[in-house]
């Protein structure tokens, strides 16, 4: 009898065992289980900013005597694909205020677009563009000349399958609207080698004078040149002039800008601007 009490009290200390160490076993996968979630998450935060750091947005604007065109595009600096996702299809949103903050144009105003997805692809150091022009000379009517602001925003809300909070892909230039009355035009730019330029073209200056600058959104690389036309307003003169830049002035990244402009008679003030595009770098 005693035995057969020693032999029971031996085999439910057995079961206790196995039944706490199961438990154990229980509690130690449900937190591994919650580790790797954590660790996931952690990655996907991670693998998003990397993400947002290969893609490089740039914008070009210029405008001329009747309209501003806004070119820009999205490139992908890294080794792996990645893929954009629209929630509709507006794909981006270009908002141009005067100099006391009013806004003047937005693009999607009156537009409709598709309430579809869209997903676009850009494959590594390859890039997506867009362009869009404003009209400001419509119906007999013209906004006033002078410095206007663009905020050009790009408008993907995920990017390879990953949510964006924000909007970090927006750039703001700003531009010129020109008088009613143009001073340049037919302006070519001829690009000999790296940071040397012919450029050619009619301006209409009082005593056929006017000047130009260089610059790349930072840094002025050329100061004030005066050039002179072959003829003097109200005729239309010709003109051509080298820009020489010595190439470790040359950005890696960014538009090189050439900026015409006469000066007034009376107080020395600048006028007449015309934003030329001279040279657009970007980084291999």
């Amino acid at each position: 009898m005693k035995k057969l009490l020693v032999l029971v009290m031996a085999m439910l200390f057995v079961a206790a065992g196995c039944s706490g160490t199961n438990e154990a076993n229980g509690k130690e996968d449900t937190n591994s289980s919650d580790n790797t979630n954590k660790n996931d998450g952690t990655n996907e935060e991670v693998n998003l900013e990397q993400l947002l750091q290969q893609l490089e947005m740039t914008a070009d604007v210029q405008a001329d005597a009747d309209k501003v065109d806004f070119n820009f595009q999205m490139k992908n600096t890294g080794e792996e694909a990645v893929e954009l996702t629209f929630p509709s299809g507006q794909q981006y949103e270009v908002i141009v205020k005067n100099a006391e903050g009013e806004e003047v144009y937005r693009y999607s105003k009156g537009k409709a677009f598709t309430e579809a997805l869209v997903n676009k692809e850009i494959k590594p150091g390859e890039a997506l563009s867009w362009k869009t022009s404003w009209n400001y000379k419509q119906d007999d009517k013209r906004v006033e000349a002078g410095t206007y602001t663009a905020e050009i925003t790009l408008l993907p809300a995920k990017i390879n399958k990953q949510t964006i909070d924000a909007q970090p892909f927006q750039l703001t230039q700003n531009f010129e609207v020109p008088s009613g009355e143009q001073t340049f035009r037919n302006v070519k730019v001829t690009e000999n080698a790296d940071g040397d330029y012919t450029v050619t073209g009619e301006a209409r200056a009082f005593e056929a004078s006017f000047a130009y600058n260089v610059e790349d959104g930072h840094n002025m690389l050329v100061p004030e040149q005066n050039v002179t036309a072959s003829k003097g307003a109200p005729n239309w003169g010709t003109f051509e002039f080298d820009v020489n830049i010595a190439k470790d002035k040359l950005p890696s990244n960014g538009t090189l800008t050439l900026t015409l402009y006469t000066k007034s008679a009376k107080d020395g003030s600048v006028e007449n601007v015309k934003f030329v595009k001279l040279d657009s770098f970007q980084p291999e």
